[in-house]
């Protein structure tokens, strides 16, 4: 079989998050490709506005940049532009979606599904007008695995396929469920498709910053703000904001076998303790009471500190995946990724005291 050339033009939808506007970054540094955004807004002049805003003048000049909707039929375009952006993408990295731990799937599924669907039903545009299916990337997460014990899953790797049952009642990973359901269906037709699912996205390896949420800094601001941690040996399944981008380019970027669903796991095969992010806090000078989790959920529940409150409005929601509850997720293997990564030369900063202390001086 002829596999078909490496991608010329890409198409990147989420641009104005956080690992959208990473990811953008390392395909402009690093692949010989033209990047095509689709932005959230009612005209080019917005969409340029707030792409500036995310990645400032010089990145925007070297892409061209559309106004469009991902919950619309043709992602909001005229025929004519939906038909010219379809016969010259050659690779679509779809990891625009919205994101709210405390939203239903009703609520979130025009947008992750519906909009998955529009992206699927443009790369069939492409194969009718060309004759050949793009690249179909997708950012999906590792919450999707959630609630896998409870199916009887100790640990998931890169072929484990996620239900809604390992995605638990999370209205977000249920989404995200269905989303690579719909992208497996339509690698059955002949579309190329590459899961990409990161777990915990902390901040960048060299300054520890991220430009959006940070769900470890989030996590340890409010357990310096509570002054409690609760007494556990897990850990989180996490990754380095960059090393997350260059990863997905580099799987991506690549040629792709029609008809093919390719999942990676782009964590640390090994989870971060849980014990060393509250290190990091007393040796920053934070005072951490170490109390059973029980006892530490109860207390997150009743605090009355507005900024602890907000932030534990997504601990309450997400603390299991990571190990701060009695509760524990699976064990999510990337090994297999990892091997991939490596003998494309991609490589992990160490996730060590030194990051994480750098990390609690931005909280």
């Amino acid at each position: 079989m002829t596999h078909p050339a490496p991608p010329r033009t890409v198409l990147l939808t989420g641009v104005t998050g956080g690992l959208g506007a990473e990811i953008a970054r390392q395909l402009l540094d690093t692949a010989a490709v033209h990047v095509v955004c689709l932005v959230r807004a009612p005209d080019t002049e917005a969409a340029r506005t707030r792409v500036i805003d995310r990645l400032g003048l010089p990145a925007a000049l070297r892409m061209t940049i559309l106004p469009g909707r991902l919950d619309h039929p043709r992602l909001g375009l005229d025929p004519t532009a939906y038909d010219g952006l379809a016969a010259r993408t050659e690779l679509l990295i779809h990891c625009g979606a919205a994101v709210n731990f405390a939203a239903s799937y009703e609520r979130l599924a025009p947008h992750n599904v519906d909009g998955t669907l529009h992206m699927i039903a443009l790369a069939q545009r492409r194969h009718e007008l060309t004759g050949q299916w793009p690249h179909f990337g997708f950012v999906s997460t590792l919450a999707t695995f959630m609630a896998g014990r409870s199916q009887g899953l100790g640990e998931i790797d890169e072929t484990t396929i996620p239900t809604e049952a390992t995605a638990g009642s999370l209205g977000y990973a249920r989404s995200k469920v269905a989303a690579e359901r719909v992208l497996r269906e339509a690698a059955g037709r002949g579309l190329a498709v590459s899961i990409l699912r990161p777990g915990i996205i902390t901040g960048d390896s060299r300054t520890a910053r991220t430009s959006g949420w940070d769900l470890l800094r989030d996590i340890m601001g409010a357990l310096a703000e509570l002054g409690v941690a609760p007494r556990i040996s897990g850990g989180a399944p996490t990754e380095m904001i960059d090393v997350v981008a260059a990863g997905t380019v580099a799987l991506l970027v690549r040629a792709a076998p029609p008809g093919e669903t390719r999942c990676y796991h782009l964590v640390r095969p090994q989870p971060l303790p849980a014990a060393e992010l509250f290190s990091a806090l007393t040796r920053a000078g934070f005072r951490l009471d170490v109390i059973p989790p029980d006892h530490w959920q109860q207390h997150v529940k009743s605090n009355t500190r507005p900024a602890a409150r907000q932030r534990a409005v997504n601990i309450e929601l997400v603390s299991h995946l990571i190990g701060l509850t009695s509760f524990s997720a699976p064990h999510m293997r990337s090994e297999a990724t990892w091997s991939e990564l490596a003998a494309l030369g991609v490589r992990a900063p160490a996730l060590d005291s030194a990051f994480l202390d750098r990390l609690v001086a931005v909280l």
